[in-house]
């Protein structure tokens, strides 16, 4: 899944919609977001029964993973933020919002990724 993604959409920033508050972005770049990324994507392996690879960046900061089922997610530190269950969610997410939904979930088992170092 990953591989497709990136050969459609490499390199791309999908921006926000003007009226979504907080304004959002993704920019799909897995270099970008693979920096001691091997650690991570293992540990969201461990907790979904998946592969995941990385994706690109979310609102800058956060590190996104495309498993392979198409499931998107971000990553901070004990954080995560389900994008979507598949990337075709996500980029809807990332333009629209979901009405001030909020979709940080806190998540202690990501205590051994590269935000504790």
């Amino acid at each position: 899944m990953a591989v497709e993604v990136w050969a459609e959409f490499g390199e791309l920033t999908i921006r926000s919609s003007s009226s979504r508050v907080p304004g959002s972005r993704l920019h799909m770049d897995p270099v970008d977001a693979c920096i001691d990324a091997a650690e991570e994507a293992a540990t969201l392996e461990r907790h979904y029964g998946e592969n995941f690879s990385p994706l690109g960046m979310w609102s800058s900061q956060f590190p996104a993973y495309i498993s392979a089922s198409g499931r998107v997610i971000a990553v901070g530190p004990h954080w995560l933020w389900p994008l979507g269950a598949t990337f075709m969610e996500a980029l809807a997410y990332v333009v629209d919002g979901d009405g001030g939904v909020n979709r940080e979930e806190r998540a202690e088992w990501l205590d051994n990724c590269r935000y504790v170092r």
